[in-house]
């Protein structure tokens, strides 16, 4: 049962470091693309002054910035970041409760029981979480970010409780 434990807790510590790689990303994502908006938006306005024999090419670059906007705000990338942050704050809060509660499992002063209802209190605490800030989105879980999540996972137990990366 203590490693049953142990596993969910690396899989709570996982789901963090998860979100956290997926807020970094969607940072700066939007932070990029409402850059790269007003960079060709005002050198798009610029350049029309500038270059009046291609007068129709510079109102093309001009209605493309302008849809660029629109485009924006149906992005999701605003809204997650909001989203994130908030769940972040939650989950962080309930792996530091499971994980003080290590030291009791680890010892052996837990029943089995205790520790199974334990496992199943902080499980179903993680998905009212998720089901309150991520659900009417999808997160995707490609290779890059689920392997840099993964990383940090790794180098988070490593850093708090020593030993090698594959003892976890």
């Amino acid at each position: 049962m203590q490693q049953r434990y142990w596993n969910m807790l690396v899989h709570l510590r996982y789901g963090i470091e998860y979100y956290g790689e997926h807020l970094r990303f969607c940072v700066n994502f939007d932070r990029y693309f409402k850059m790269i908006i007003a960079v060709f938006t005002a050198s798009s306005v610029a350049s029309w002054g500038i270059w009046n024999t291609y007068s129709t090419l510079w109102a093309i670059i001009v209605a493309l910035g302008q849809l660029a906007v629109i485009v924006n705000e149906f992005l999701p990338y605003k809204n997650r970041i909001v989203q994130i942050q908030g769940l972040k704050v939650i989950l962080n809060r309930l792996f530091d409760q499971a994980e003080n509660q290590w030291l009791d499992v680890s010892k052996g002063t837990l029943t089995e029981d205790q520790i199974n209802d334990l496992a199943t209190e902080y499980r179903q605490k993680w998905n009212q979480a998720e089901e309150k800030y991520i659900k009417d989105d999808y997160l995707s879980e490609p290779k890059w970010l689920t392997k840099r999540a993964q990383n940090r996972m790794l180098r988070y137990f490593k850093f708090y409780y020593g030993g090698e990366k594959d003892e976890v």
